[in-house]
């Protein structure tokens, strides 16, 4: 009898690779290892296994099984369309924020102002015009005074 691969006995069956990897290993299904550590089952095994010998057709034990396989199937859609959904509003949630940070960022940077560093030659300026005001101040004292002194000696050489 011919025998088959994995991939092609489940088709054969009509179950998935992993309902026939669990049937194998609770011995509901025999199968043979080559030398390359690759399982193969007989054709007749299958029959055998997965339906009646009446006339051919699957047997009810073998369709309650697809039932539950497809309950399983549409269970396991079913929460990785929730899980898709939550993803894409923690996806929207993020780029809303991402958004509102980046606006908010843009304003901060446009009231940013330049102000350079205070220099040391303006104070030395200021430092150099109170030097300069004393200095003609005191040279105003000492015009006073020289006037004063003119005008008290010249009536007395004269």
């Amino acid at each position: 009898m011919a025998k088959l691969n994995i991939t092609q006995a489940s088709k054969e069956a009509g179950i998935s690779k992993n309902t026939l990897y669990a049937h194998m290993e609770k011995g509901i299904v025999s199968y043979e290892i080559d030398e390359d550590g690759r399982k193969w089952i007989d054709l007749s095994e299958i029959r055998r296994a997965y339906k009646s010998k009446e006339n051919g057709k699957v047997s009810n034990e073998r369709s309650a099984e697809r039932s539950t396989d497809h309950e399983f199937t549409a269970k396991i859609e079913r929460l990785y369309e929730r899980q898709i959904s939550q993803l894409e509003k923690q996806v929207d949630a993020l780029q809303t924020e991402n958004a509102k940070l980046t606006g908010i960022l843009e304003k901060q940077t446009l009231r940013l102002e330049y102000k350079p560093e205070s220099q040391p030659v303006a104070r030395k300026k200021t430092q150099s015009l109170s030097w300069v005001n004393a200095t003609l101040i005191g040279c105003g004292t000492v015009i006073t005074i020289t006037l004063v002194f003119v005008a008290w000696v010249l009536p007395h050489l004269g």
